[in-house]
């Protein structure tokens, strides 16, 4: 059974979890919310065996069956399958927000989740995304993917 939640005992104030305290606009999200806690993940993947705890998450998640890429770059064009990645594309390219320096080479980086990936592909070798089918090896899950869906012509993509 779902943690009891203040909103299910008392209906002034807002919503509120009773497991972590946070508040909420609508019982909705609180309903929503609850999942962290309870781990339930209701909404499946029709692809493949994942699930999701919202539908927004399985939508998002759906692209990378499909390819599409809904979310444009009005500065280039450049195409993504989600809104913060289209943000962070903006940020980091757009807007020289460029401000970590790799050690080993010139290039510089928004934020050190890039730089680390950068450092491990580029300078330490950390390629350890392998294709299933020839073996093959790449530093980004996305370069095995479509490594794989242009040579090999591979009906889906790895999530």
């Amino acid at each position: 059974m779902p943690a009891q939640t203040s909103a299910d005992t008392a209906s002034a104030g807002p919503p509120t979890c009773d497991v972590c305290h946070k508040t909420f606009r609508s019982r909705y999200h609180l309903t929503r919310h609850r999942r962290v806690h309870t781990g339930e993940r209701p909404f499946a993947c029709e692809s493949c065996d994942k699930r999701f705890a919202d539908r927004s998450a399985l939508n998002a998640h759906r692209r990378t069956h499909t390819g599409e890429k809904p979310y444009t770059c009005e500065v280039c064009w450049a195409r993504f399958r989600n809104r913060p990645d289209m943000t962070k594309h903006r940020r980091s390219v757009h807007a020289g927000g460029r401000s970590l320096r790799c050690h080993m080479c010139p290039k510089m980086f928004a934020d050190s989740a890039a730089l680390e990936q950068h450092v491990g592909t580029a300078h330490v070798g950390k390629w350890n995304h392998e294709c299933d089918i020839c073996g093959k090896s790449f530093g980004r899950v996305y370069e095995r993917n479509r490594h794989m869906a242009n040579v090999h012509k591979a009906l889906f993509m790895y999530s």
